[in-house]
């Protein structure tokens, strides 16, 4: 018998300690919860796990942890094709998808069903699931070490896992300094959102007149970050930046500013990060179609409430 736990249903597991099952009230009286059926999975009482997991998906067929936590139950004890048809089922429920579809790749791993293990195992990292330790110690995986395609996978979660976070050194608070003349412009915060894969972007000039937002997202399908700005003037902004360019510091996007009543301007604007946790943002406009660029602006973005001292000369 395997004893051995899995990063992800301890993950999920421990969310239903503090937080329960909203469903749980609504069922039979004779029904285990899900922290009663918790209890048998931390017991390593595999059994009764599945007993319990089973009379609850039986009660609430929608129940993407219960589908997800038996599955782990039959993997673990050994019940490995029983596993594969819950794992199965758990990977078409979003809310588990990603974990799921990680477990069917271990599973069939364990199996000796190679294609299939990468097959379950690459659907899992475009799904999210990219720690490369855990693909690298976990002993079910063992048997797929020495494929040929297990190098470039792992290589795959490494190039992916820095381009999906390239951009994430300009989250922050900020105060932002004209390089040219040291006076604050404004002040920018960016955030955030939907589980760290987007980040939010507002902008304030000094004085409030001038505001902007943006929104920020990695496209994997292009390996390039791409941004969309509006502002207060009406501008928007439609630009992207390639990930993974050696040649570049930071991230230089590119792309046209659409402004009202004006032609639209092919755009850059070039960020990365500098010493002392900072930023320098610098802004560039062409108005041949990218063959010259003349630079609009430049920001060195120091932390919210820091001192900045403006370079001498």
């Amino acid at each position: 018998m395997r004893t051995h736990k899995r990063l992800y249903a301890i993950l999920i597991a421990s969310i239903l300690t503090v937080s329960g099952s909203p469903a749980t009230a609504s069922m039979a009286l004779d029904t285990p919860t899900m922290q009663e059926a918790q209890s048998h999975l931390q017991q390593q009482d595999w059994d009764s796990a599945i007993e319990a997991y089973r009379a609850i998906i039986k009660e609430q067929p929608s129940n993407s942890n219960a589908h997800f936590l038996l599955g782990y139950a039959l993997h673990a004890s050994g019940d490995l094709d029983n596993a594969i048809l819950q794992h199965k089922k758990a990977a078409k429920m979003p809310q588990v998808a990603g974990p799921a579809s990680y477990n069917l790749g271990c599973a069939y791993a364990l199996k000796g069903e190679t294609s299939d293990a990468f097959e379950a195992l690459g659907a899992a990292i475009d799904l999210g699931v990219r720690d490369i330790n855990q693909f690298k110690n976990d002993p079910d995986l063992a048997s797929l070490r020495k494929d040929e395609r297990w190098a470039p996978m792992l290589k795959s979660i490494k190039s992916l896992s820095e381009a999906e976070s390239a951009l994430h050194f300009w989250v922050g608070e900020w105060d932002c300094y004209n390089t040219q003349n040291g006076n604050l412009g404004g002040t920018n915060t960016l955030s955030f959102r939907v589980n760290n894969k987007v980040i939010h972007e507002s902008w304030t000039s000094t004085g409030g007149q001038f505001t902007g937002e943006s929104w920020n997202v990695y496209n994997r399908e292009t390996n390039r970050w791409e941004q969309t700005w509006v502002d207060i003037g009406g501008n928007r902004l439609f630009i992207t930046a390639k990930c993974n360019d050696e040649s570049v510091e930071g991230l230089m996007f590119e792309g046209e500013n659409i402004r009202p009543g004006a032609e639209p301007q092919r755009t850059r604007m070039h960020v990365r990060p500098v010493d002392d946790g900072r930023v320098l943002q610098t802004g560039y406009a062409s108005d041949d179609g990218g063959k010259t660029w003349t630079q609009k602006y430049e920001f060195l973005y120091v932390p919210k409430g820091e001192a900045y001292i403006p370079s001498e000369g």
